[in-house]
């Protein structure tokens, strides 16, 4: 009997709610049209979000998505003797190479802007790396890519490789950042 009366106390409450509800709410307004013949409506001119900036650091995307598809990426870049790509595959905030700490060379000329001398700044030490390809035969650039890369050792903060070019061992440290790994330290290795 209670649970009939509890019933019934709440489907009235319902009701009367349900009709407040509705008498509440206001009426819609209609919008008149304000634009005549006479007046032509403003053109509105589209403007990007964001100025496209210049990728400083990495830009190699998927083909670096993994440390194996940085170093191959990287060393099929020089190997075929495209500066512009291998340097895609740099971090050039934090680079070592041969010792020398290059990486803050390069931040330091970034910090003055990233102007012309910065960016031929990359190119040269891009070129330099790449120039451990000279006198390679095409037969021997195609045998580094085929098997002259080995992981020496992997952690989930950077994995070390090793590249045998014609005889001569480098060490290549391939670091992440953000979704990319990048070369960010290479050593000589000896003969």
């Amino acid at each position: 009997m209670k649970a009939m009366l509890l019933m019934l106390f709440l489907l009235g409450c319902a009701k009367n709610d349900a009709q407040t509800n509705v008498q509440s709410i206001p009426p819609v307004l209609k919008r008149e049209n304000k634009t005549s013949e006479q007046e032509a409506p403003k053109k509105v001119e589209m403007k990007p979000r964001k100025k496209e900036a210049l990728i400083t650091v990495g830009g190699c995307a998927n083909d670096c998505g993994s440390p194996e598809k940085g170093i191959f990426g990287f060393v099929e870049a020089c190997a075929n003797n495209n500066v512009a790509k291998a340097q895609r595959f740099i971090d050039t905030t934090v680079l070592n190479l041969f010792g020398n700490d290059e990486g803050k060379r390069l931040r330091e000329l970034a910090a003055l802007g990233m102007n012309a001398s910065w960016r031929e700044e990359v190119e040269k030490v891009t070129k330099a790396i790449c120039d451990m390809f000279d006198g390679v035969s095409d037969s021997g650039r195609k045998m580094v890519l085929a098997s002259g890369i080995r992981k020496i050792s992997a952690r989930a903060e950077e994995a070390r490789f090793e590249v045998l070019i014609e005889g001569k061992r480098f060490i290549f440290l391939v670091r992440p950042r953000g979704l990319e790994w990048l070369v960010s330290e290479i050593e000589k290795g000896g003969e």
